[in-house]
């Protein structure tokens, strides 16, 4: 009797675990988040402080730039070259900018761990454009 009732008790356990609902996720893999404190260069634009979603499109040589908050496409962002790699945090990697220039820092590369691939951008020596902020009112991760 009381195996069977341990039995019972496993069976019920294991099909509660089995359709746990699994968290929402904003973001499809191969998409990365990133969060900018101050204006900083990005592929000829200047990124106001926010938090901006990339994911790589299906055209080579572009990412798809958009608000986290919102979903909203800024644009496409045009990289300049790109190696593979392992590794399975997201990276940003950025320089200083001469004094004068309209951001003080410039996203150099991002890696992104779902595509094993880390994305070069050389920042543009040409007027960036300034982008609106990025809505932060609901959460993108």
């Amino acid at each position: 009797m009381q195996s069977r009732f341990r039995n019972a008790l496993l069976a019920i356990a294991a099909l509660a675990v089995a359709y746990t609902p699994q968290p929402a996720r904003a973001q499809s893999a191969g998409a990365v988040t990133i969060t900018v404190a101050t204006p900083t260069e990005f592929a000829g634009r200047v990124l106001a402080p926010g938090t901006y979603v990339l994911r790589p499109t299906s055209a080579q040589w572009f990412l798809t730039l958009e608000e986290s908050g919102t979903h909203r496409t800024i644009g496409f962002v045009h990289y300049n070259s790109v190696s593979e790699r392992d590794g399975d945090q997201a990276q940003v990697t950025t320089a200083a900018l001469a004094d004068g220039a309209p951001a003080k820092r410039a996203i150099t590369s991002i890696y992104i761990p779902a595509v094993g691939r880390e994305y070069w951008f050389t920042p543009d020596r040409s007027a960036p454009q300034q982008i609106a902020a990025a809505s932060t009112s609901s959460p993108g991760k």
